[in-house]
């Protein structure tokens, strides 16, 4: 850390459960617009991928085999 206030205040270490990443764009969307968007979409991938996870649990609930 370059800022000597900052680096007594701020602890820098790797933690395998994080990730840092950058962001570039041409500014004709803001980076955090980009942000959002990218999350709006793994969001949606996400509530999607739970819905086919829930319909194949309840297929085999059901007796159904869900192989086509």
């Amino acid at each position: 850390m370059r800022d000597p206030v900052l680096a007594k205040a701020v602890s820098i270490s790797r933690d395998p459960k994080h990730f840092v990443f950058s962001i570039e764009t041409v500014g004709m969307i803001s980076a955090v617009d980009v942000v959002l968007k990218a999350l709006e979409v793994l969001s949606d991938k996400g509530k999607k991928l739970k819905g086919e996870i829930t319909a194949v649990r309840e297929g085999r609930e059901r007796g159904e085999s869900m192989e086509e």
